[in-house]
């Protein structure tokens, strides 16, 4: 059995080297009926199941016009409309959110400030979770960690922070998606 220690020396390398060669672009092989969620270096039940149900509350919101709208109002840093960078991708939005890589990321510099629930790179495919607030999160408020995914998702597609800033893309997520 491999130590704490060891498991995060295994996420950091996972997310070096497995985020350096997706966040290059590397797309799916195409839609899916149903949601395929890839953890990467998890064994962590809760954090798994908060991940599973907050991924099926995002893809049903965006299904609906006004939550689907979102990917209409931010840009790439080229200018180019989110939405457009999804439809290069294949998959159609409800599909594209399953099929990124989550990652507990509880023991990286990410996670040890109180306040990250979430991050990733604009472009790259691996979401870095802080996964014992994100599963109460979850449980507490499920359209919130719903929100918090599909935050992350704008980034995925290729959407920076300042401008917009953090607070400004998840209010404007929320008030489209998290009723």
């Amino acid at each position: 059995m491999r130590s704490r220690r060891a498991h995060s020396r295994i996420a950091a390398i996972g997310i070096g080297v497995l985020g350096g060669l997706l966040a290059g672009g590397a797309t799916a092989d195409g839609p899916c009926s149903e949601p395929i969620l890839h953890f990467v270096g998890s064994h962590n039940v809760p954090f798994e199941r908060a991940v599973k149900r907050a991924i099926d509350l995002a893809a049903r919101r965006l299904g609906e016009e006004g939550c689907g709208a979102i990917l209409l109002e931010f840009h790439d840093p080229t200018g180019r409309v989110l939405d457009d960078r999804l439809r290069e991708r294949g998959p159609g939005v409800q599909d594209y959110v399953g099929q990124l890589f989550f990652l507990d990321g509880d023991r990286t510099p990410l996670c040890q400030s109180s306040e990250r629930l979430a991050g990733s790179a604009p472009g790259g495919r691996f979401v870095l979770i802080c996964g014992q607030r994100f599963v109460r999160l979850q449980r507490e408020e499920p359209n919130y960690a719903a929100v918090v995914l599909l935050h992350e998702a704008l980034h995925t597609l290729g959407l920076s922070e300042d401008p917009p800033s953090s607070a400004e893309i998840t209010e404007r997520v929320f008030a489209r998606c998290g009723k």
